[in-house]
């Protein structure tokens, strides 16, 4: 899952995502991640409350990754901005 958000976070860049949001995928979620999703859309380049750019960065600590199902979901994209 690490793997896959860290590839996801870049692909998402690469393709133009403005803004991003944390999704919890379990019914059994850490509070510390109610509160991330709880921040819905982001700035794609900031940091959620939790001060990581996606779940399973490499930055935060163990507490907030081990055992994280948690993943990353674009929200708007760069040219859906501009069209308005």
């Amino acid at each position: 899952n690490r793997a896959t958000n860290m590839a996801n976070n870049l692909q998402m860049g690469d393709a133009g995502v403005s803004k991003k949001r944390w999704r919890t995928n379990s019914s059994n979620v850490r509070p510390s991640h109610m509160t991330q999703q709880a921040a819905g859309e982001i700035d794609f380049d900031a940091k959620f409350p939790n001060g990581g750019l996606h779940p399973h960065d490499p930055t935060l600590p163990p507490e907030e990754v081990v055992n994280c199902i948690c993943s990353l979901e674009a929200a708007a994209f760069e040219d859906d901005l501009l069209a308005d």
